[in-house]
């Protein structure tokens, strides 16, 4: 393996727990009746984020193995839509908890959660880019 590509590996993984840490720490500060309150705001949310990522990947597995576009141009495809579904995603829940009144603390521990889950993606990415990319 490509020494760049394990410190890429590691550093999105190490990104990646310690934005489900900021997450965890978020769930300590809110009281149990939130804690339900956001298990039936975000029911159905959840269900489109996995139908969105179930096409994506199917998407980019068509696009590779009938070589419709080149492999890479596809993987920057696929990376780009993963961006922004998981960009929107996050956007919609924050609209979501603000109109919900959840706590103040929790909604900006969440932001922070998911902008470090966004950098785990772009380390990755933009190292695995420097590799293939050679």
């Amino acid at each position: 393996m490509d020494p760049l590509l394990a410190i890429a590996s590691f550093a999105a993984l190490a990104l990646l727990i310690l934005s489900r840490w900021l997450n965890e720490r978020a769930l300590k500060q809110i009281s149990a009746d939130q804690k339900a309150a956001l298990v039936d705001l975000f029911s159905g949310q959840r269900t489109w984020n996995y139908g969105l990522v179930l096409v994506l990947i199917i998407g980019y597995w068509l696009l590779v193995s009938t070589q419709v576009i080149d492999a890479f141009a596809a993987s920057m495809a696929y990376l780009g839509f993963t961006l922004l579904l998981m960009s929107g995603s996050s956007l919609l829940t924050y609209r979501k908890l603000k109109a919900a009144n959840m706590d103040e603390g929790y909604i900006k521990n969440y932001l922070i959660s998911s902008g470090v889950r966004l950098l785990a993606i772009v380390v990755f990415a933009s190292m695995a880019i420097g590799v293939f990319g050679r």
